[in-house]
């Protein structure tokens, strides 16, 4: 009995903040030891990205209508750049198309990463503001009976962090997950749950991405904030959630739509001389380079979310941005906690899984289909993140001279961002806080 050839992806994320990770035994696991996160290098600005990230989540909205949602347009955007590097004809159109690249693309120009990250140093013992620790890997796993061209595996392996295992897929499900679980233990550092899905019969490919963030806030919420307080669904029902509460100068911005709050993420890593340490807040490159941010979208209408969201263009994100200007405010957050698998189908155009020619990257070449892809992404936020919010302007109402409160008692939608320029590395929204 033969199977159909079978190229699957499985790209598990995780994205993390707040207090120390424990293992589910509740050992505390070491310190994370930082390296140097692979980049996107397609496009040529973070706003051309930014129009593949925002409409490729909406694709995905559209089959999550009233849930919570976490999506990171950056994962699947290295993954679709590892398979380009490969692939031509129809399939490279293909993959150029889903990424939204320009007409004029040309797979031998070469872009400068989106923006900068600098793994900062190893710790043994790191206070509880540290900066973002980013890392990313990714494995191809391949039928025994191909081999890989040298200058695909070189180009990706330099590029994009990838490792090569060749694999009897004739092997039990069971065992070959277990080699990948070794694999995950060891890149992601006990962080990355375990690969649980069957192995397909006649599978030829299992492309695994392992991607993990963590940041603290760069002002931590205060425990003794944080209350029960109620938080209104789209039904009109009210669930009481735990709620940290902080009034600080942040960057924030208002219009007759929606409140917009940007907490920054802590990026230096003060040592020695205190006063002078603080004189490099705003250099670039400084230790921990990389600064991030996660920006929240909270339409003044209760059940305002959707039509946000289906408005939400990379035009209206570069006009509030532009708008957010330094203010005092009384900022409301749910602690709140996603995990979620998301089918990637729905991303790309009917059939753009299926005829995958990958001549390119194997010999013999071959031609697979019934193609697999998730992401997986567990994500939450705590006291422990941080707290500086961002403002803006344009045609926005005026904020009187009452600090704004910005209480996120309703659905709304946020965005993980790099701030010095704007690229978007994780979107989501949040629904039900409960959940």
């Amino acid at each position: 009995m033969s199977f159909p050839s079978r190229l699957v992806f499985i790209f598990c994320v995780l994205v993390s903040f707040g207090s120390c990770q424990k293992e589910r035994t509740g050992r505390e696991l070491d310190p994370l030891i930082p390296d140097e996160l692979p980049m996107l290098r397609f496009y040529e600005s973070a706003e051309e990205f930014n129009v593949f990230a925002l409409e490729s989540y909406k694709k995905i909205l559209r089959k999550n209508t009233d849930e919570n949602a976490i999506y990171s347009p950056y994962a699947f955007a290295l993954v679709m750049e590892i398979l380009r590097v490969g692939v031509q004809g129809e399939t490279a159109e293909k993959i150029e198309k889903c990424l939204h690249l320009p007409e004029s693309f040309d797979i031998n120009t070469k872009h400068p990463p989106l923006f900068q990250y600098t793994a900062p140093p190893q710790q043994k013992n790191p206070a509880w503001s540290y900066p973002p620790i980013f890392l990313s890997k990714h494995s191809l796993w391949f039928s025994e009976k191909f081999r890989l061209h040298e200058e695909y595996k070189d180009k990706t392996a330099k590029n994009y962090s990838v490792e090569f295992f060749p694999i009897d897929f004739s092997l039990s499900s069971a065992v070959i997950r277990e080699k990948m679980n070794d694999w995950l233990r060891k890149t992601g550092q006990g962080r990355i749950p375990p690969v649980t899905s069957d192995i397909p019969a006649g599978t030829e490919f299992w492309l695994l991405q392992m991607l993990y963030f963590k940041a603290h806030w760069k002002h931590k919420f205060e425990h003794h904030f944080t209350k029960e307080r109620p938080f209104t669904l789209m039904t009109g029902t009210t669930v009481t959630v735990p709620t940290m509460k902080e009034e600080t100068a942040c960057m924030y911005c208002e219009d007759d739509e929606v409140q917009v709050l940007e907490i920054p993420y802590f990026s230096f890593l003060y040592k020695g001389d205190a006063e002078n340490d603080k004189k490099k807040l705003d250099m670039p490159g400084a230790l921990g380079g990389g600064k991030f941010s996660m920006v929240i979208f909270l339409p003044k209408a209760t059940d305002g979310i959707t039509k946000f969201e289906t408005n939400f263009n990379v035009a209206r994100y570069e006009a509030l941005m532009s708008a957010l200007q330094q203010h005092t405010v009384e900022a409301y957050i749910p602690k709140f906690r996603i995990e979620q698998e998301t089918d990637l189908a729905d991303i790309a155009e009917p059939g753009f899984w299926d005829n995958f020619d990958f001549s390119g990257i194997t010999v013999p070449g071959v031609v697979l289909n019934n193609a697999k892809a998730t992401q997986r992404i567990s994500m939450g936020i705590d006291e422990h993140g941080t707290e500086i919010i961002l403002l803006g302007q344009i045609g926005y109402v005026s904020l009187g001279s009452e600090p704004p409160k910005f209480i996120a008692d309703h659905p709304f939608m946020f965005a993980i961002r790099e701030m010095e320029t704007g690229t978007i590395l994780f979107l989501g929204r949040v629904m039900d806080p409960s959940k």
